[in-house]
């Protein structure tokens, strides 16, 4: 998971908290990337963040060969921490979190969730019952 809050950006849309449950998201201005943003000055596919290791790591595309951590001026990898500054094109954003998370099927995901929503006995199950049976 990685969560991120955008300070500032050209589209004003985009400001705040932004989680993603995946260890690994391309950022940019493209349809293709997990997270798209509406920045002029930024390539289709300009950064990726990608946990390995429990270290959050930073990596201009081939697109693009620079971003800035902090205000420094980067190129390549960069390892990242919480609280970290990134910028690229006019958007600037923040690293609140990071955590390392074991990739899961959609079959273990919906197990995993119908678990849950068994345990709490939750109004959703007669609706996903009826789901079912109409399946």
């Amino acid at each position: 998971m990685i969560v991120i809050e955008v300070l500032e950006c050209p589209d004003q849309d985009y400001l705040g908290q932004f989680s993603f449950y995946k260890s690994f998201i391309r950022i940019g201005s493209g349809q293709s990337v997990e997270f798209c943003l509406n920045d002029k000055q930024i390539k289709k596919n300009h950064l990726v963040l990608d946990i390995q290791d429990n270290q959050l790591n930073a990596a201009a595309s081939e697109e693009s060969d620079l971003f800035w951590v902090n205000g420094k001026r980067t190129a390549g990898i960069k390892s990242l921490k919480v609280g970290d500054t990134i910028q690229i094109g006019e958007t600037k954003f923040k690293i609140v979190n990071f955590l390392n998370m074991p990739i899961e099927s959609k079959r273990e995901r919906l197990n995993r969730n119908t678990e849950e929503l068994i345990k709490s006995n939750s109004p959703l199950l007669s609706y996903i019952k009826n789901l079912q049976e109409k399946a």
